[in-house]
């Protein structure tokens, strides 16, 4: 902050302009613009004497803040609430992706992502309960529903941006609680969620399992991400890219195409198991449903086909598991 160590009747036009620095400082790093006007009069000798001779000064001096940074709080206030919406869809994303996870069968990469948004969601309701624990048990219960509704984030963004800044019964100020929010939600859920789902594209190699790319287009179009499942299930003229479609959540293609993959599947997969086509691999076989195929004899020979499958992927482990032990 400037020096200006002059009374204000010897001020000169040098001292007045780095008085106007030193207001602009003030409000850069206070909370509010009555804190930095405050700061502002105790650090100037010759603004204590301005306040002390006019008493409408200091009211004058905030209204005069606030217009200015009227234009940079409205943006503010909308980059407050763009980030608590990324918040919530984020989290309702790795919500999506794990039934997503679930649906192929990669339970670990499903229950991973869960931990990640629990403990997201736990560490802000211990921070919530920290908060709050000079309130009523009432209002500390209603805050707690915030945060496992997930509008937490919204509620932090309406607080700050309304300039609640310390309301009475609270530990910390509502822009660090926000902070403290923001930085738990970092650590705990978007970049343990990252890496899970780089994890999943390395083991797999398919990207459709960043789950925002597979309905990236739904954004600016009026397909449902049902109907684009539907479509590329009917758009797709070979039957090893019709598989995909047991790659992503049943319950969204069902309504748009009903019995038309059941039909589809017990048709070709006889031709596929007695043409031993090579793009039905073990991992090909392992995401067919049991349960739409009709055919108990038709069941029963791919069930075969898996163990065989199993038994060999194990006797190769065995015989890779003696060779180590052998080298060493």
């Amino acid at each position: 902050m400037p020096k200006v160590d002059v009374a204000l009747a010897d001020l000169t036009m040098r001292d007045i302009t780095l008085l106007g620095d030193g207001l602009m400082y003030c409000l850069k790093h206070e909370l509010s613009e009555e804190d930095a006007v405050d700061r502002f009069a105790l650090s100037f000798i010759s603004m204590a004497q301005l306040r002390e001779e006019h008493a409408l000064f200091s009211v004058a001096l905030e209204r005069f803040c606030k217009r200015i940074l009227s234009d940079q709080q409205k943006w503010a206030k909308v980059k407050l609430f763009v980030a608590a919406a990324i918040s919530i869809i984020d989290t309702l994303s790795d919500i999506t992706m794990i039934f997503e996870f679930l649906s192929r069968g990669e339970k670990v990469f499903a229950y991973g992502t869960l931990g990640c948004v629990f403990f997201n969601l736990t560490f802000q309701a211990i921070v919530t309960l920290y908060q709050n624990k000079a309130k009523p048990f009432k209002r500390q219960v209603k805050e707690q529903i915030y945060v496992w509704t997930l509008a937490k984030p919204g509620l932090d963004a309406w607080r700050v941006a309304s300039e609640s800044i310390h309301e009475e019964g609270s530990v910390i100020n509502a822009r660090q609680e926000l902070t403290i929010d923001k930085t738990l939600e970092l650590v705990a859920e978007a970049i343990p969620g990252t890496i899970i789902q780089l994890a999943s594209i390395m083991k797999t190699g398919d990207f459709t399992h960043l789950g925002f790319m597979e309905y990236l287009h739904t954004f600016t179009s009026m397909q449902t991400s049902n109907e684009y499942l539907a479509k590329e299930f009917k758009g797709s003229e070979q039957d090893e890219g019709k598989m995909d479609i047991f790659r992503t959540n049943r319950l969204k293609w069902k309504k748009v195409l009903g019995n038309e993959v059941d039909t589809w599947l017990n048709e070709r997969l006889p031709v596929w198991l007695e043409e031993d086509v090579e793009w039905l691999t073990d991992e090909m076989m392992s995401i067919i449903p049991d349960d739409m195929i009709e055919s108990e004899e038709l069941l029963e020979d791919l069930r075969r086909r898996r163990r065989k499958a199993g038994q060999k992927e194990s006797s190769l482990d065995a015989v890779h598991s003696v060779d180590g032990r052998t080298t060493e």
